[in-house]
């Protein structure tokens, strides 16, 4: 059995003092080795210390536009930290995947983040349904009817997006 892929994840995996070392120890025994994290701690200079350990691909958590990312992570600058981890890890040629979480109120500002995270050249956004566990609740689901209009409304961003040249792949699940 050889192990293909090593996902470090959390809470929040950079805030282990030792992940650069767990990467660096990894590093030539895993083909690909990713992290998922929320971005906050990345800086340009945590970023190329992660590439030079030998990181492979970083999933960042990004669920809408800065208001409504900033107040569901209930951190004021969460979005600005995020965009600039993508930023920070594409610098040193780490590939960038984004997840977002789809809730009721949210869905407007996924659409225009599709849009964003085209931009900056993202090569993957999974979005998936909020799961009503901690924070979240039944309240923040969306019904059948309200699910099949946003898969809707995000094909017909994906079809314009695609028009405009976009090379990022947009999953839903």
């Amino acid at each position: 059995i050889k192990l293909l892929k090593l996902n470090f994840t959390g809470g929040e995996p950079t805030t282990d003092p030792n992940l650069v070392d767990y990467i660096r120890y990894v590093k030539g025994r895993i083909p690909r080795i990713t992290i998922t994290t929320n971005g906050s701690l990345i800086t340009e200079k945590k970023a190329k210390e992660l590439k030079e350990a030998g990181l492979n691909m970083a999933k960042i958590s990004i669920d809408g536009l800065s208001k409504f990312h900033n107040e569901f992570r209930n951190y004021e600058g969460a979005y600005e930290k995020a965009i600039n981890a993508v930023k920070n890890f594409q610098k040193y040629g780490i590939e960038v995947r984004v997840q977002s979480t789809l809730t009721k109120y949210n869905r407007e500002d996924l659409l225009k983040l599709m849009e964003v995270l085209s931009d900056l050249g993202i090569s993957h956004q999974t979005i998936v349904p909020v799961c009503p566990i901690g924070r979240a609740d039944k309240e923040m689901m969306l019904s059948k009817e309200e699910y099949k209009d946003f898969i809707t409304q995000m094909y017909k961003k994906v079809i314009y997006l695609l028009e405009k040249g976009n090379k990022t792949n947009f999953q839903i699940r």
